[in-house]
């Protein structure tokens, strides 16, 4: 299991909210909400999973776990 550190910002100029990921290069998202941007970050968090054991660069089971999002 890996616990990860999410940082979501809100851009104020477009009223956005931006989240990333520093571990994992690369992975970051958007959305107009705090819940949407926190839907969005889980969706891309598990997707680069999927492509990390896609590609055997790691073969676990459940490799991240989603506790909670502070923003």
């Amino acid at each position: 299991m890996v616990d990860l550190d999410i940082v979501i910002m809100k851009d104020e100029e477009v009223g956005r909210y931006i989240s990333l990921v520093p571990s994992l290069l690369g992975c970051h998202k958007q959305g107009d909400t705090l819940e949407e941007v926190t839907e969005n970050t889980r969706e891309t968090i598990s997707l680069y999973a999927e492509t990390l054991i896609s590609q055997n660069s790691t073969n676990p089971t459940n490799i991240f776990e989603f506790n909670s999002f502070l923003g």
